[in-house]
């Protein structure tokens, strides 16, 4: 049975808000799952969904599927993508104080990453963990 929408002044914004929101979450979990190098197939096992649910997500088309992943699929997906839900959660509310928080410099390298190929994305992973050696 599908929840009932609580009541709220503006509902064309809480509706508007949450279709941008359920979108960014879903740019997110695809960019983290494609940076880890995994298969939707795998990440849909991991978390216990379809693979039809996971790419709806991750594509946008279904607005009210990311808000509606529960808790426990969204650590089963951080978890196999080897991030903290911390740092997923401050970046989709723009905490720019946080670990991974959302400022101008990370969403245009979020932009970039997310169209670069597989092996693009290897190779700058690559490079990011010799220049980070050192810290």
């Amino acid at each position: 049975m599908p929840r009932k929408k609580p009541d709220y002044p503006d509902q064309e914004q809480y509706d508007r808000e949450s279709n941008e929101f359920s979108i960014r979450c879903g740019m997110q979990l695809r960019a983290l799952r494609e940076t880890a190098g995994i298969s939707r197939q795998d990440a849909a096992n991991a978390a216990h969904i379809s693979l039809a649910t996971l790419s709806r997500i991750e594509n946008g088309t279904d607005h009210g599927a990311a808000p509606e992943l529960s808790m426990f699929e969204f650590r089963r997906l951080c978890d196999r993508y080897n991030v903290k839900m911390v740092d997923v959660i401050a970046a989709l509310s723009g905490d720019s104080t946080a670990p991974g928080g959302k400022d101008d410099t990370i969403q245009r390298i979020m932009s970039m990453v997310i169209q670069m190929t597989p092996k693009h994305r290897a190779a700058l992973v690559k490079i990011l963990d010799i220049l980070l050696e050192d810290t």
